[in-house]
């Protein structure tokens, strides 16, 4: 190497280093924005004694609507011209919103309640429609021997501002709470992320942007029929219907447990944070064994071990309602969507090329958009049938035995037809376990995993019975 290519080699070194260290440091007060606010808008609208259809409404119709808006983001980075400037524009926009989603509760219920709905469903339309471009813009910077490492690292770090933040605002809001003064304390955690939010655009802006074309817009040249007629052919058409129908099951109990909690079971606002904290702190501690395991074995194998057991969770809450039983099961879901959301992740970009993903990705998540909705309107049916029956057991019981039994449905038939990536070593689930298990134990010993490594067949070594 010349000498005038040696310094320029250190210098992108430093400036990619740089941005990965911003990055996170993005993520760390995003997720710090989440722990204050977002968390809390279904308790929010609780408190506010809205119906179970709005409950639902909250926790399915902000998230269908951010999905859908995604269809417009390749064509707002083309306005921008930027993805950098797209994403930074919108979440500082994002930000400002959690003026009215105050306001709405000062208002006659009525009045207040719709500002509140639009608001928040706004909200989540900001920070998602710009996920594709920042999806895009972190491909290009993240080298991709890196990301399972990268990223398992980067939510393990967040996950933990993520879990501080919202233990400090359950208790905050608990003590408010037995003060009589539960909406001043709304008001001030809303304003609390609404700084973390700014603080998030701040770090995205120290964030190198990339030199690379503009993407073509969305069906730029493309035959809508053709393209959906060969979608089922592609290598993506599995991951996208797992993907699709896995949230379908998960949202049709998803936005039903805040009112389960507070509702039926009473909780507190301090038992029903560290009810909800304890899986983002397992979160937290596994996500940098998974993004090993990740990077070693594939993503597609460990999204197939986690998405086989996600049934298990919602079923396990009708088994008991004792604080330490729900405990454990929060242990095992912190567990399990470690490995879930972050090979699902990863997965992604195992199966789209540079050229394809940010358009994957929307379609993805436009389509994702309907699952949460139908999710969330399915079980609002299924717990009015449930009252109207008027069981020996909690309604709420139905609602969540069918999304387990849904998501195990799912994953009997979808996660078979992903493909495996070239390169990775099948391994069984039994193996997959025994590792995270050892690893957990030694340390997160990374020397472990690579000796583990040479025990472990090649694919097309047969497995014996």
């Amino acid at each position: 190497m010349n000498s005038s290519a040696q310094p320029s080699f250190l210098s992108r070194k430093k400036k990619l280093s740089a941005s990965l260290r911003a990055s996170i440091l993005d993520g760390c007060f995003y997720t710090m924005m989440v722990g204050f606010g977002e968390s809390f808008f279904g308790a929010y609208v609780v408190a506010l004694k809205a119906s179970h259809f709005v409950i639902g409404l909250v926790g399915s119709l902000p998230q269908a609507m951010g999905s859908l808006s995604q269809l417009l983001s390749i064509q707002i980075v083309r306005w921008f011209q930027s993805r950098k400037k797209m994403v930074t524009s919108l979440v500082l926009i994002q930000a400002f919103l959690y003026f009215p989603i105050t306001a709405g509760m000062m208002l006659p219920p009525p009045y207040g309640m719709v500002l509140i709905v639009l608001s928040i469903t706004l909200y989540f339309m900001l920070g998602m429609v710009v996920v594709p471009a920042w999806i895009d813009w972190m491909g290009f910077l993240v080298p991709s021997t890196l990301r399972g490492r990268y990223y398992g690292l980067r939510n393990s770090i967040t996950g933990f501002f993520s879990l501080f933040s919202f233990l400090v605002a359950g208790f905050f809001l608990q003590m408010m709470d037995k003060s009589h003064l539960v909406w001043w304390g709304y008001g001030i955690l809303f304003f609390l992320a609404f700084v973390s939010r700014i603080f998030s655009f701040y770090f995205l802006t120290r964030v190198e942007d990339v030199s690379v074309p503009i993407p073509i817009p969305l069906l730029s040249g493309t035959n809508v029929g053709s393209a959906l007629k060969k979608l089922p052919q592609s290598p993506f058409y599995p991951f996208l219907m797992q993907s699709v129908l896995m949230n379908m099951a998960v949202y049709l109990s998803g936005p039903y447990f805040t009112p389960y909690m507070l509702e039926e079971l009473h909780f507190s606002y301090w038992t029903f944070t560290y009810i909800l904290a304890i899986p983002m702190l397992v979160k937290a501690l596994a996500m940098p064994i998974w993004g090993k395991l990740c990077d070693l074995y594939g993503n597609r194998n460990v999204l197939a071990f986690s998405a086989t057991f996600l049934g298990t969770l919602p079923i396990l809450w009708t088994v008991s309602s004792s604080v330490s039983f729900l405990m454990f099961v929060q242990v095992l879901s912190g567990f399990l969507w470690a490995a879930y959301d972050l090979s699902s992740f990863n997965t992604l970009y195992d199966l789209t090329s540079e050229k394809s993903r940010m358009r994957l990705s929307i379609i993805l998540n436009s389509i994702n958009a309907l699952a949460y909705l139908a999710g969330a309107l399915l079980g609002d049916r299924i717990l009015s049938l449930a009252q109207s029956l008027h069981l020996s057991f909690s309604p709420y019981y139905l609602v969540f035995l069918t999304s387990g039994f849904l998501r195990f449905v799912v994953a009997f038939l979808w996660i078979p037809k992903i493909p495996h990536v070239s390169g990775k070593h099948h391994i069984r689930f039994r193996t997959l376990l025994w590792m995270f298990s050892v690893l957990s134990v030694r340390g997160f010993s990374w020397n472990l995993l690579q000796t583990r490594k040479k025990t472990i067949k090649k694919p097309d070594a047969p497995h014996k019975k």
